[in-house]
């Protein structure tokens, strides 16, 4: 998708308190060249378990010049049976919901921080057909008053390993993205126990510093799962492709692999690395 200029235009950009879109903050400026001026940083809270540890987060963005608004509009409630949990993380529908409500306050452009390994079929509010999708739909809707809204996502050839040395390439450093906050747990902390800390925990031990969790990542029941589940992708991508194994299991030890894995997977693993 051809990105137009940014002059008079506004970056709409959700800022959920994760590294993806706080790094991406930075990234607008430095490779884009939108101004802080133009960016709209909003954060829209649609009820979800871990919304505080979130917006505690975003909190600690202000002092880097994130200016970020708050919006309300709680989709996700017990009487409607749609609360995820660690293991399901689904929210049917969640980007489209905030791609349309930053149109409606103005945005010309919407990024939806998807990445590199998150695109695939499966991921129909994240995947190429829906930026596509969302950006005729959006610019049609609001066609009377805009030219076009571009829903995109800045990081499409990039996985999550790739924005974070993208990041420490580029003046944040460790100590920033540690502030960022991913878990899918409501409670205190990172529980090392859902799938987004698996991620971090494989990221950032690549990248030479670590995190505290309340349960270890690879010994935790969704840690175990989800590794394997990896595991079983080596070479068939049926779900996972090469981009989100790579973030995580080439960070285990060789003693570590062969405590989660089988000996076909650990040298499957082997092959595709050297692949």
């Amino acid at each position: 998708m051809s990105v137009p200029t940014t002059k008079n235009r506004k970056l709409g950009l959700l800022i959920s308190g994760g590294i993806d879109s706080f790094v991406a903050w930075f990234y607008a400026q430095k490779v884009e060249g939108w101004k802080p001026e133009d960016i709209m940083c909003i954060y829209i809270d649609i009820g979800n378990p871990y919304a505080e540890k979130e917006k505690q987060a975003v909190e600690r963005f202000r002092k880097y010049g994130i200016d970020t608004k708050y919006l309300k509009c709680e989709l996700i409630q017990e009487q409607f049976g749609n609360v995820p949990t660690n293991e399901d993380i689904w929210i049917a529908g969640r980007n489209l919901t905030l791609a349309t409500i930053m149109a409606s306050i103005g945005a010309d452009e919407i990024w939806v921080c998807a990445l590199k390994g998150e695109m695939h079929k499966f991921a129909t509010d994240k995947n190429k057909k829906f930026f596509d999708m969302a950006t005729e739909t959006l610019s049609y809707v609001h066609g009377k008053f805009k030219d076009k809204i571009i829903v995109r996502t800045p990081f499409e050839e990039m996985s999550k390993l790739d924005v974070c040395r993208w990041a420490l390439e580029n003046g944040i450093t460790k100590e920033m993205l540690l502030e960022t906050s991913s878990c899918l747990s409501g409670g205190e902390g990172n529980c090392g126990n859902c799938m987004v800390c698996v991620r971090r925990f494989g990221i950032f031990r690549q990248l030479g510093f670590e995190e505290e969790y309340n349960e270890n990542p690879l010994t935790s029941e969704v840690g175990k799962k989800y590794i394997r589940q990896l595991a079983e992708d080596i070479g068939i991508y049926n779900h996972y492709d090469r981009a989100r194994i790579e973030e995580v299991l080439p960070s285990l030890k060789e003693e570590e692999l062969k405590t989660l894995l089988t000996t076909e997977q650990v040298e499957r693993l082997k092959g595709e690395l050297m692949g």
